[in-house]
Protein backbone atom coordinates (compact mmCIF):
# COMPACT_ATOMS: atom_id res chain seq x y z
CA UNK A 1 0.00 0.00 0.00
CA UNK A 2 1.88 3.19 -1.28
CA UNK A 3 0.96 6.42 -0.04
CA UNK A 4 0.42 7.62 -3.28
CA UNK A 5 1.14 6.22 -7.09
CA UNK A 6 1.58 8.92 -9.72
CA UNK A 7 1.03 7.43 -13.18
CA UNK A 8 3.39 9.35 -15.76
CA UNK A 9 6.34 11.05 -15.59
CA UNK A 10 6.23 13.98 -17.60
CA UNK A 11 6.06 17.58 -16.08
CA UNK A 12 3.05 16.86 -14.41
CA UNK A 13 4.38 13.76 -13.03
CA UNK A 14 7.81 15.28 -12.08
CA UNK A 15 6.62 18.11 -10.74
CA UNK A 16 4.30 16.39 -7.96
CA UNK A 17 7.36 13.93 -7.19
CA UNK A 18 9.30 16.56 -7.10
CA UNK A 19 7.85 18.32 -4.22
CA UNK A 20 7.06 14.82 -1.93
CA UNK A 21 7.45 15.65 1.84
CA UNK A 22 8.93 12.48 2.60
CA UNK A 23 5.79 10.15 2.23
CA UNK A 24 6.13 6.77 0.43
CA UNK A 25 5.35 7.80 -3.51
CA UNK A 26 5.59 5.40 -6.44
CA UNK A 27 6.05 6.96 -10.35
CA UNK A 28 5.00 3.96 -13.01
CA UNK A 29 5.34 4.50 -16.51
CA UNK A 30 5.92 2.34 -19.57
CA UNK A 31 9.45 4.61 -19.76
CA UNK A 32 10.90 3.53 -23.35
CA UNK A 33 13.98 5.46 -22.96
CA UNK A 34 16.96 6.50 -25.78
CA UNK A 35 19.22 3.96 -27.11
CA UNK A 36 22.89 4.20 -25.08
CA UNK A 37 24.53 5.42 -27.64
CA UNK A 38 23.14 9.41 -28.47
CA UNK A 39 25.97 11.36 -28.83
CA UNK A 40 24.85 12.04 -32.51
CA UNK A 41 28.49 12.50 -33.49
CA UNK A 42 29.26 15.03 -30.54
CA UNK A 43 29.41 18.39 -32.74
CA UNK A 44 26.97 20.69 -34.02
CA UNK A 45 25.09 20.02 -36.74
CA UNK A 46 25.98 23.48 -38.85
CA UNK A 47 29.51 22.46 -38.77
CA UNK A 48 28.74 18.79 -40.07
CA UNK A 49 26.94 20.15 -42.60
CA UNK A 50 29.45 22.19 -43.49
CA UNK A 51 32.42 19.55 -43.63
CA UNK A 52 30.50 17.55 -45.26
CA UNK A 53 30.56 14.71 -42.46
CA UNK A 54 26.68 14.64 -41.36
CA UNK A 55 26.43 11.29 -39.42
CA UNK A 56 24.40 9.60 -41.57
CA UNK A 57 22.70 6.84 -38.71
CA UNK A 58 22.26 9.43 -36.46
CA UNK A 59 20.59 12.29 -38.71
CA UNK A 60 19.29 10.58 -41.10
CA UNK A 61 18.87 6.95 -40.03
CA UNK A 62 20.09 3.84 -41.03
CA UNK A 63 15.95 3.57 -42.27
CA UNK A 64 15.81 7.00 -43.65
CA UNK A 65 14.10 7.71 -40.89
CA UNK A 66 14.47 11.70 -41.24
CA UNK A 67 13.20 11.74 -44.68
CA UNK A 68 9.91 10.55 -43.72
CA UNK A 69 8.19 13.75 -44.57
CA UNK A 70 9.01 12.61 -48.64
CA UNK A 71 6.71 9.84 -48.19
CA UNK A 72 4.75 10.02 -44.87
CA UNK A 73 2.55 12.33 -43.29
CA UNK A 74 3.83 15.65 -41.93
CA UNK A 75 5.67 14.91 -39.00
CA UNK A 76 6.90 17.33 -36.25
CA UNK A 77 11.13 18.07 -36.64
CA UNK A 78 10.97 17.08 -32.91
CA UNK A 79 10.26 13.68 -33.74
CA UNK A 80 12.18 13.08 -37.15
CA UNK A 81 15.22 12.07 -35.83
CA UNK A 82 15.97 8.40 -35.63
CA UNK A 83 17.81 9.09 -32.28
CA UNK A 84 14.50 10.51 -30.84
CA UNK A 85 11.86 7.68 -31.98
CA UNK A 86 11.92 6.47 -28.98
CA UNK A 87 9.82 8.72 -28.01
CA UNK A 88 6.54 8.20 -29.55
CA UNK A 89 7.69 3.91 -29.70
CA UNK A 90 4.66 2.05 -28.75
CA UNK A 91 2.47 4.27 -28.41
CA UNK A 92 -0.48 3.70 -31.07
CA UNK A 93 -0.10 -0.02 -30.17
CA UNK A 94 -0.36 0.02 -26.34
CA UNK A 95 -2.40 3.69 -26.26
CA UNK A 96 -3.69 3.85 -29.47
CA UNK A 97 -6.10 6.49 -31.14
CA UNK A 98 -8.42 6.64 -34.10
CA UNK A 99 -8.90 10.12 -36.08
CA UNK A 100 -9.51 11.44 -39.53
CA UNK A 101 -9.45 15.09 -37.87
CA UNK A 102 -6.74 15.28 -35.33
CA UNK A 103 -3.19 14.09 -35.45
CA UNK A 104 -2.39 12.82 -32.06
CA UNK A 105 1.35 12.09 -30.63
CA UNK A 106 1.47 10.28 -27.19
CA UNK A 107 4.49 9.01 -25.59
CA UNK A 108 5.00 6.21 -23.52
CA UNK A 109 9.08 7.38 -23.21
CA UNK A 110 10.17 8.56 -19.59
CA UNK A 111 9.70 11.95 -19.68
CA UNK A 112 6.74 12.04 -22.18
CA UNK A 113 6.84 14.60 -25.01
CA UNK A 114 9.07 16.63 -22.84
CA UNK A 115 12.09 14.38 -24.15
CA UNK A 116 11.73 17.04 -27.49
CA UNK A 117 9.94 20.26 -26.76
CA UNK A 118 10.79 23.84 -27.39
CA UNK A 119 12.10 24.50 -23.77
CA UNK A 120 9.11 27.40 -24.07
CA UNK A 121 8.65 28.14 -19.74
CA UNK A 122 6.06 31.10 -19.55
CA UNK A 123 3.71 31.61 -16.62
CA UNK A 124 0.11 32.33 -17.29
CA UNK A 125 -1.17 35.55 -16.32
CA UNK A 126 -4.04 36.59 -13.96
CA UNK A 127 -6.33 37.13 -17.57
CA UNK A 128 -5.55 33.58 -18.97
CA UNK A 129 -6.31 32.15 -15.63
CA UNK A 130 -9.84 33.36 -15.44
CA UNK A 131 -11.39 30.35 -16.24
CA UNK A 132 -9.66 28.08 -13.57
CA UNK A 133 -11.32 27.56 -10.72
CA UNK A 134 -8.96 28.73 -8.12
CA UNK A 135 -7.12 32.12 -7.19
CA UNK A 136 -4.41 32.91 -9.40
CA UNK A 137 -2.06 33.74 -6.94
CA UNK A 138 -2.50 30.35 -5.57
CA UNK A 139 0.21 29.25 -8.84
CA UNK A 140 2.67 31.95 -7.70
CA UNK A 141 4.90 30.35 -5.21
CA UNK A 142 5.32 27.21 -7.68
CA UNK A 143 6.06 28.98 -10.56
CA UNK A 144 9.25 31.06 -8.01
CA UNK A 145 10.32 27.63 -6.75
CA UNK A 146 9.92 25.72 -10.64
CA UNK A 147 12.18 28.55 -12.35
CA UNK A 148 14.82 28.50 -9.81
CA UNK A 149 14.88 25.01 -9.94
CA UNK A 150 14.98 23.93 -13.14
CA UNK A 151 16.62 26.93 -14.78
CA UNK A 152 14.82 29.51 -16.66
CA UNK A 153 16.23 32.03 -18.81
CA UNK A 154 14.98 35.62 -18.74
CA UNK A 155 15.28 39.59 -18.95
CA UNK A 156 13.44 42.69 -18.59
CA UNK A 157 11.73 43.25 -21.66
CA UNK A 158 8.48 44.92 -23.03
CA UNK A 159 7.20 41.66 -22.44
CA UNK A 160 7.05 41.58 -18.41
CA UNK A 161 3.45 42.34 -18.52
CA UNK A 162 2.24 39.16 -20.16
CA UNK A 163 5.37 36.46 -18.52
CA UNK A 164 5.21 38.12 -15.31
CA UNK A 165 8.75 39.23 -13.67
CA UNK A 166 12.29 38.16 -14.60
CA UNK A 167 13.47 37.67 -10.92
CA UNK A 168 15.32 34.74 -10.02
CA UNK A 169 15.60 34.03 -13.73
CA UNK A 170 18.51 33.23 -15.27
CA UNK A 171 20.17 35.64 -17.95
CA UNK A 172 19.08 35.62 -21.60
CA UNK A 173 20.91 32.91 -23.82
CA UNK A 174 23.45 34.66 -26.95
CA UNK A 175 21.27 35.33 -29.55
CA UNK A 176 22.55 34.93 -33.23
CA UNK A 177 22.17 37.22 -36.04
CA UNK A 178 18.40 36.65 -36.39
CA UNK A 179 17.58 37.42 -32.89
CA UNK A 180 19.56 40.60 -32.83
CA UNK A 181 18.08 41.94 -36.54
CA UNK A 182 14.74 41.37 -35.39
CA UNK A 183 15.51 43.57 -31.89
CA UNK A 184 17.48 46.34 -33.45
CA UNK A 185 14.22 46.62 -36.29
CA UNK A 186 12.23 46.53 -33.25
CA UNK A 187 13.49 49.17 -31.38
CA UNK A 188 13.56 51.81 -34.52
CA UNK A 189 9.65 51.11 -35.19
CA UNK A 190 8.80 50.38 -31.60
CA UNK A 191 5.99 52.95 -31.39
CA UNK A 192 3.84 52.01 -34.38
CA UNK A 193 4.20 48.46 -33.75
CA UNK A 194 2.45 49.12 -30.10
CA UNK A 195 -0.36 51.28 -31.82
CA UNK A 196 -0.93 48.34 -33.72
CA UNK A 197 -0.74 46.07 -30.68
CA UNK A 198 2.43 43.73 -31.32
CA UNK A 199 5.09 43.80 -28.80
CA UNK A 200 8.18 41.80 -28.96
CA UNK A 201 10.65 40.32 -26.29
CA UNK A 202 12.65 37.43 -25.13
CA UNK A 203 11.38 33.55 -24.93
CA UNK A 204 11.52 32.49 -21.97
CA UNK A 205 12.98 29.49 -21.87
CA UNK A 206 14.22 25.95 -19.44
CA UNK A 207 17.14 26.20 -21.35
CA UNK A 208 20.48 27.14 -18.85
CA UNK A 209 22.35 30.26 -20.63
CA UNK A 210 25.27 29.04 -17.72
CA UNK A 211 26.46 26.18 -15.43
CA UNK A 212 23.32 25.67 -12.73
CA UNK A 213 22.46 23.28 -9.86
CA UNK A 214 25.74 20.94 -11.42
CA UNK A 215 24.30 20.79 -15.11
CA UNK A 216 26.53 22.60 -17.84
CA UNK A 217 25.38 25.70 -20.11
CA UNK A 218 24.21 25.32 -23.59
CA UNK A 219 26.45 24.76 -26.18
CA UNK A 220 24.39 26.78 -29.43
CA UNK A 221 25.10 23.31 -31.43
CA UNK A 222 21.34 23.00 -32.33
CA UNK A 223 21.33 19.08 -31.99
CA UNK A 224 18.40 18.96 -29.05
CA UNK A 225 15.89 17.45 -31.58
CA UNK A 226 18.93 14.96 -32.83
CA UNK A 227 20.63 13.83 -29.63
CA UNK A 228 18.52 12.99 -26.63
CA UNK A 229 18.42 14.45 -23.18
CA UNK A 230 20.52 17.14 -24.00
CA UNK A 231 21.14 17.98 -20.81
CA UNK A 232 21.42 21.73 -20.45
CA UNK A 233 17.59 21.74 -21.61
CA UNK A 234 15.41 20.76 -18.36
CA UNK A 235 14.14 16.95 -19.01
CA UNK A 236 11.73 15.94 -16.38
CA UNK A 237 12.84 11.94 -17.30
CA UNK A 238 15.92 13.05 -16.36
CA UNK A 239 15.31 15.10 -13.80
CA UNK A 240 13.23 11.98 -12.21
CA UNK A 241 16.08 9.98 -11.93
CA UNK A 242 18.02 12.04 -9.70
CA UNK A 243 14.89 11.95 -7.14
CA UNK A 244 14.97 7.93 -7.94
CA UNK A 245 18.45 7.98 -6.64
CA UNK A 246 18.27 9.99 -3.83
CA UNK A 247 15.55 7.99 -2.02
CA UNK A 248 12.90 10.98 -2.35
CA UNK A 249 10.47 8.69 -4.78
CA UNK A 250 10.30 4.74 -6.28
CA UNK A 251 9.86 4.10 -9.87
CA UNK A 252 8.81 1.48 -11.77
CA UNK A 253 8.79 1.44 -15.53
CA UNK A 254 7.39 -1.08 -17.99
CA UNK A 255 4.11 -0.63 -16.90
CA UNK A 256 1.03 0.82 -19.33
CA UNK A 257 -2.06 1.87 -16.68
CA UNK A 258 -5.07 1.12 -17.73
CA UNK A 259 -8.23 1.63 -15.24
CA UNK A 260 -8.24 2.03 -11.42
CA UNK A 261 -11.08 0.91 -8.98
CA UNK A 262 -11.51 2.97 -6.00
CA UNK A 263 -12.97 2.14 -2.37
CA UNK A 264 -12.73 3.95 1.03
CA UNK A 265 -9.94 2.46 1.94
CA UNK A 266 -7.65 2.91 -1.55
CA UNK A 267 -7.15 2.96 -4.61
CA UNK A 268 -5.98 -0.17 -7.14
CA UNK A 269 -4.34 0.47 -10.12
CA UNK A 270 -4.68 -2.21 -13.01
CA UNK A 271 -2.06 -2.42 -15.74
CA UNK A 272 0.36 -4.52 -18.00
CA UNK A 273 3.81 -5.37 -18.49
CA UNK A 274 4.99 -3.81 -21.73
CA UNK A 275 7.33 -6.61 -21.74
CA UNK A 276 5.17 -9.54 -21.13
CA UNK A 277 1.84 -8.11 -21.28
CA UNK A 278 0.92 -9.74 -18.61
CA UNK A 279 -1.38 -8.24 -15.67
CA UNK A 280 -0.05 -6.03 -13.42
CA UNK A 281 -2.30 -4.62 -10.02
CA UNK A 282 -0.86 -2.23 -7.45
CA UNK A 283 -2.33 -0.54 -4.47
CA UNK A 284 -2.41 3.34 -2.84
CA UNK A 285 -4.38 5.18 -0.70
CA UNK A 286 -4.14 7.81 -3.63
CA UNK A 287 -3.16 7.96 -7.20
CA UNK A 288 -3.01 10.79 -9.22
CA UNK A 289 -3.26 10.66 -12.75
CA UNK A 290 0.44 12.58 -15.00
CA UNK A 291 -0.19 10.37 -18.29
CA UNK A 292 -0.94 13.55 -20.67
CA UNK A 293 -4.37 14.97 -21.48
CA UNK A 294 -5.22 12.30 -23.86
CA UNK A 295 -4.35 8.84 -21.95
CA UNK A 296 -5.29 10.37 -18.53
CA UNK A 297 -8.98 10.65 -19.75
CA UNK A 298 -8.29 7.13 -21.57
CA UNK A 299 -7.82 5.72 -17.77
CA UNK A 300 -10.81 7.55 -16.25
CA UNK A 301 -13.16 6.60 -19.16
CA UNK A 302 -12.20 2.71 -18.73
CA UNK A 303 -12.39 2.89 -15.03
CA UNK A 304 -16.28 3.92 -15.60
CA UNK A 305 -16.73 1.16 -18.16
CA UNK A 306 -17.92 4.30 -20.29
CA UNK A 307 -17.64 3.79 -23.98
CA UNK A 308 -20.60 6.79 -24.06
CA UNK A 309 -19.36 10.11 -23.12
CA UNK A 310 -17.70 12.37 -24.71
CA UNK A 311 -15.36 14.51 -23.42
CA UNK A 312 -13.36 17.29 -24.61
CA UNK A 313 -10.88 17.60 -26.38
CA UNK A 314 -8.33 21.16 -26.76
CA UNK A 315 -5.10 21.41 -28.54
CA UNK A 316 -3.14 25.13 -29.63
CA UNK A 317 -4.00 24.85 -33.47
CA UNK A 318 -0.37 25.85 -35.19
CA UNK A 319 0.41 27.93 -37.95
CA UNK A 320 3.67 28.84 -39.75
CA UNK A 321 4.69 32.03 -41.64
CA UNK A 322 7.56 32.12 -43.52
CA UNK A 323 9.94 35.35 -43.32
CA UNK A 324 12.76 36.44 -45.87
CA UNK A 325 15.16 39.33 -45.18
CA UNK A 326 17.04 40.11 -48.53
CA UNK A 327 19.85 41.54 -47.02
CA UNK A 328 20.49 38.11 -45.53
CA UNK A 329 20.62 36.40 -48.69
CA UNK A 330 24.16 34.86 -48.86
CA UNK A 331 25.18 35.72 -45.64
CA UNK A 332 27.77 33.60 -43.53
CA UNK A 333 25.54 30.93 -42.09
CA UNK A 334 25.59 31.60 -37.86
CA UNK A 335 27.14 29.24 -35.75
CA UNK A 336 24.86 29.95 -33.10
CA UNK A 337 22.33 28.12 -33.00
CA UNK A 338 19.96 28.90 -30.66
CA UNK A 339 16.77 27.92 -32.17
CA UNK A 340 13.55 30.28 -30.36
CA UNK A 341 15.36 33.89 -30.95
CA UNK A 342 12.24 36.02 -29.69
CA UNK A 343 8.56 36.22 -28.90
CA UNK A 344 5.97 38.51 -30.37
CA UNK A 345 2.94 38.55 -28.40
CA UNK A 346 -0.35 39.84 -30.49
CA UNK A 347 -3.39 41.59 -29.10
CA UNK A 348 -5.11 45.22 -28.60
CA UNK A 349 -7.07 46.37 -31.51
CA UNK A 350 -5.80 43.46 -34.19
CA UNK A 351 -6.76 40.34 -31.78
CA UNK A 352 -9.55 39.41 -29.97
CA UNK A 353 -6.83 37.64 -27.10
CA UNK A 354 -3.77 38.16 -27.01
CA UNK A 355 -1.97 35.69 -29.47
CA UNK A 356 2.06 34.27 -28.87
CA UNK A 357 4.34 33.76 -31.89
CA UNK A 358 7.71 32.54 -31.77
CA UNK A 359 10.72 34.01 -33.63
CA UNK A 360 12.84 31.20 -35.19
CA UNK A 361 15.80 31.41 -37.39
CA UNK A 362 16.74 27.71 -39.64
CA UNK A 363 20.13 26.73 -38.31
CA UNK A 364 18.57 23.88 -36.10
CA UNK A 365 16.79 22.08 -39.41
CA UNK A 366 18.02 19.58 -42.08
CA UNK A 367 18.21 21.93 -45.63
CA UNK A 368 16.49 18.90 -46.78
CA UNK A 369 13.63 20.11 -44.70
CA UNK A 370 13.36 23.57 -46.30
CA UNK A 371 14.55 22.03 -49.90
CA UNK A 372 11.42 20.34 -50.08
CA UNK A 373 9.08 23.82 -50.03
CA UNK A 374 11.19 25.51 -52.69
CA UNK A 375 9.39 25.88 -55.81
CA UNK A 376 13.09 25.32 -57.74
CA UNK A 377 14.23 22.54 -60.15
CA UNK A 378 15.91 20.04 -57.80
CA UNK A 379 19.71 21.03 -59.51
CA UNK A 380 19.26 24.72 -58.45
CA UNK A 381 18.21 23.75 -55.18
CA UNK A 382 21.35 22.95 -53.14
CA UNK A 383 23.06 26.61 -54.30
CA UNK A 384 19.26 28.00 -53.28
CA UNK A 385 19.18 26.54 -49.68
CA UNK A 386 23.00 28.04 -49.21
CA UNK A 387 22.37 31.39 -49.99
CA UNK A 388 18.45 31.61 -48.49
CA UNK A 389 18.44 29.77 -44.94
CA UNK A 390 20.94 32.74 -43.71
CA UNK A 391 17.93 34.66 -44.82
CA UNK A 392 14.91 32.82 -43.99
CA UNK A 393 12.84 33.24 -40.79
CA UNK A 394 9.68 31.52 -39.23
CA UNK A 395 6.88 32.69 -36.99
CA UNK A 396 4.92 30.16 -35.37
CA UNK A 397 1.94 30.96 -34.09
CA UNK A 398 -0.16 29.66 -31.49
CA UNK A 399 -4.14 29.76 -31.70
CA UNK A 400 -5.93 29.68 -28.44
CA UNK A 401 -8.11 27.18 -27.75
CA UNK A 402 -11.26 29.40 -25.25
CA UNK A 403 -15.14 29.02 -25.41
CA UNK A 404 -16.50 25.83 -26.49
CA UNK A 405 -13.98 23.12 -27.14
CA UNK A 406 -13.69 21.94 -30.43
CA UNK A 407 -12.67 18.48 -30.39
CA UNK A 408 -13.97 15.51 -28.51
CA UNK A 409 -12.98 12.20 -27.60
CA UNK A 410 -14.66 8.76 -26.25
CA UNK A 411 -13.49 5.47 -25.81
CA UNK A 412 -13.97 2.85 -28.42
CA UNK A 413 -15.14 -0.74 -27.46
CA UNK A 414 -11.60 -1.67 -28.65
CA UNK A 415 -9.78 0.87 -26.09
CA UNK A 416 -8.94 3.29 -29.04
CA UNK A 417 -9.66 7.65 -27.93
CA UNK A 418 -11.80 7.91 -30.86
CA UNK A 419 -10.99 11.99 -31.82
CA UNK A 420 -13.39 14.52 -33.48
CA UNK A 421 -11.82 18.12 -34.34
CA UNK A 422 -13.34 20.58 -36.18
CA UNK A 423 -10.56 23.25 -36.33
CA UNK A 424 -11.60 27.39 -36.09
CA UNK A 425 -10.43 29.06 -39.34
CA UNK A 426 -6.90 30.27 -39.67
CA UNK A 427 -5.66 33.22 -42.19
CA UNK A 428 -6.48 36.02 -40.57
CA UNK A 429 -3.63 36.03 -38.01
CA UNK A 430 -0.97 35.10 -40.66
CA UNK A 431 -1.89 38.69 -43.12
CA UNK A 432 -1.72 40.44 -40.30
CA UNK A 433 1.65 39.40 -39.12
CA UNK A 434 2.86 39.70 -42.58
CA UNK A 435 1.63 42.89 -42.81
CA UNK A 436 3.55 44.42 -39.18
CA UNK A 437 6.81 42.01 -40.35
CA UNK A 438 6.60 43.76 -43.49
CA UNK A 439 7.29 47.17 -41.65
CA UNK A 440 10.33 45.67 -40.04
CA UNK A 441 11.76 44.40 -43.48
CA UNK A 442 10.69 40.95 -43.97
CA UNK A 443 8.99 40.02 -46.69
CA UNK A 444 6.36 37.25 -47.23
CA UNK A 445 3.19 36.08 -48.62
CA UNK A 446 -0.10 34.11 -47.39
CA UNK A 447 -0.15 31.35 -49.86
CA UNK A 448 3.38 30.56 -48.33
CA UNK A 449 2.29 30.12 -44.78
CA UNK A 450 1.43 26.32 -43.67
CA UNK A 451 -1.47 25.16 -41.44
CA UNK A 452 -0.55 21.84 -40.07
CA UNK A 453 -3.87 19.88 -39.17
CA UNK A 454 -5.36 19.63 -35.69
CA UNK A 455 -3.03 18.12 -33.29
CA UNK A 456 0.09 19.17 -34.27
CA UNK A 457 1.42 21.74 -31.45
CA UNK A 458 1.13 18.67 -28.86
CA UNK A 459 -0.94 21.12 -26.39
CA UNK A 460 -3.01 18.60 -25.63
CA UNK A 461 -5.60 19.42 -22.87
CA UNK A 462 -9.11 20.11 -21.07
CA UNK A 463 -10.42 16.42 -21.05
CA UNK A 464 -11.49 16.44 -17.59
CA UNK A 465 -11.57 19.84 -16.59
CA UNK A 466 -11.83 21.37 -13.37
CA UNK A 467 -15.12 22.80 -12.43
CA UNK A 468 -15.92 24.80 -9.17
CA UNK A 469 -19.02 22.28 -9.03
CA UNK A 470 -18.08 19.21 -11.57
CA UNK A 471 -20.31 16.52 -13.70
CA UNK A 472 -19.27 13.77 -14.91
CA UNK A 473 -15.67 13.25 -16.10
CA UNK A 474 -14.47 16.73 -14.39
CA UNK A 475 -12.62 17.90 -11.76
CA UNK A 476 -12.66 19.63 -8.59
CA UNK A 477 -11.00 23.14 -8.18
CA UNK A 478 -8.16 20.98 -5.68
CA UNK A 479 -7.71 18.37 -9.03
CA UNK A 480 -9.76 15.68 -7.58
CA UNK A 481 -11.92 13.55 -9.73
CA UNK A 482 -15.50 13.74 -9.60
CA UNK A 483 -17.15 11.04 -7.03
CA UNK A 484 -13.27 9.85 -6.62
CA UNK A 485 -12.07 11.97 -4.18
CA UNK A 486 -9.24 9.40 -3.76
CA UNK A 487 -8.12 9.88 -7.96
CA UNK A 488 -6.49 13.36 -8.94
CA UNK A 489 -5.86 14.67 -12.26
CA UNK A 490 -2.34 16.26 -12.34
CA UNK A 491 -1.57 17.05 -16.10
CA UNK A 492 -3.10 19.70 -18.77
CA UNK A 493 -6.04 17.65 -18.84
CA UNK A 494 -7.56 19.84 -15.89
CA UNK A 495 -7.19 23.01 -18.10
CA UNK A 496 -10.75 24.41 -18.47
CA UNK A 497 -9.21 26.55 -21.44
CA UNK A 498 -5.74 26.72 -23.41
CA UNK A 499 -4.09 30.44 -23.94
CA UNK A 500 -1.91 31.06 -27.18
CA UNK A 501 1.01 30.23 -24.84
CA UNK A 502 3.25 26.91 -24.09
CA UNK A 503 1.91 25.54 -21.53
CA UNK A 504 4.54 23.31 -19.44
CA UNK A 505 6.00 25.22 -16.72
CA UNK A 506 1.70 25.87 -15.59
CA UNK A 507 1.06 22.32 -15.84
CA UNK A 508 4.12 21.87 -13.73
CA UNK A 509 3.08 25.01 -11.24
CA UNK A 510 -0.35 23.15 -11.38
CA UNK A 511 0.91 19.93 -10.55
CA UNK A 512 2.86 21.18 -7.52
CA UNK A 513 -0.39 23.11 -5.94
CA UNK A 514 -2.29 19.70 -6.47
CA UNK A 515 0.16 17.57 -4.87
CA UNK A 516 0.88 19.80 -1.81
CA UNK A 517 -3.02 18.95 -1.26
CA UNK A 518 -2.77 15.52 -2.07
CA UNK A 519 0.36 14.98 0.68
CA UNK A 520 -1.50 17.41 3.54
CA UNK A 521 -4.20 14.78 3.29
CA UNK A 522 -1.67 12.25 3.61
CA UNK A 523 -0.58 13.08 6.67
CA UNK A 524 -3.93 13.53 8.22
CA UNK A 525 -5.28 10.47 7.42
Amino acid sequence: MFDLIIIGSGPAGYAAAMSNPGQDVLVLDPGFAAAPSTDAGGTSLLAAKRAGQVDAEAIIGAGYESLHNLHGEYLSPKLKGPLMRFITSGAQAWTPVRSSSFVAQLSLARGGLANAWGAGAFRYNSAELAAFPFDPAELGPHYRELIEQIGVTGAPDDLEPTFGSVAGHLPAPEPNAAGRDLFARYARHRRWLHRQGLRVGLPRLALLSREHRGRPAYRYDGMEFFRPHEVSIFNPGQALLGLVSSGRVRYRPGIVAERFEADAEGVCVFGREVGSGGPVTLRARRVALAAGALNSARIVLASAHDHVSRVPVRDNLLSFVPLLDPRRIGATHDENCLPAQAVLVLGGPTAAEAVQMTFYGLNTTLWGDVAFDLPLPAWGLPAAVRALVPALRILQIFYPDTGPAAGHCRLGSDGALEIDYAPAPRGRLERTALRLMRRLGYLGHPALCKYPPPGSCFHYAGTLPMRRQPGAHETTPEGALAGCPRVFVLDAAIFPELPSKNLTLTIMANSRRIAAGIYARGRAA
